[in-house]
């Protein structure tokens, strides 16, 4: 929910949970709470607090939300199997993750920069792709496939 910096040690961000609105962020009937809820604008209960959260498309606690259903949904998450794939730009991380049935093509910008890339996967020859997050379609040319991922984003590519 936010740092309370003018408390002293680890307690700046021990801060209560705000859970509604109300005084205190419905943490604490009591006037005055051991560490205090954060009282400041942005992180006021009256600006970020859970019930807020929970009714508001595309809020952290949705997208947190979505993202535990689909690791539950999709057996390829639950899998410790790794395969790590060379490619030229050290910004981004291409992995393999699945065993043979059911397996996924990660890929991971982790740089400030947009980049586009090449990923050569015979494996996948003429083979349409979809992101398990956006959905969007990918669609490798005989044995490659071009992507293009913005800053910092991340895309879970499975067969569809």
């Amino acid at each position: 929910m936010g740092d309370n910096v003018d408390l002293p040690d680890r307690n700046g961000v021990r801060t209560p949970m705000q859970w509604d609105a109300t005084v205190n962020g419905g943490f604490s009937t009591h006037p005055q709470p051991w560490v205090p809820v954060i009282d400041r604008e942005p992180f006021s209960p009256a600006s970020v607090n859970v019930a807020q959260q929970m009714s508001t498309d595309g809020s952290l606690w949705q997208q947190t939300r979505d993202l535990i259903d689909l690791r539950k949904r999709e057996k390829v998450f639950q899998s410790n199997e790794f395969t790590l794939l060379e490619n030229t730009d050290e910004q981004v991380m291409l992995f393999m993750r699945g065993s043979e049935k059911d397996v996924m093509l990660c890929a991971h910008n982790l740089g400030a920069e947009a980049v586009s890339l090449k990923i050569d996967l015979p494996v996948y020859e003429n083979h349409k792709l979809a992101d398990l997050l956006t959905k969007r379609a990918f669609q490798f040319n005989s044995q490659t496939l071009e992507l293009s991922l913005e800053a910092y984003e991340s895309l879970f590519l499975k067969p569809s």
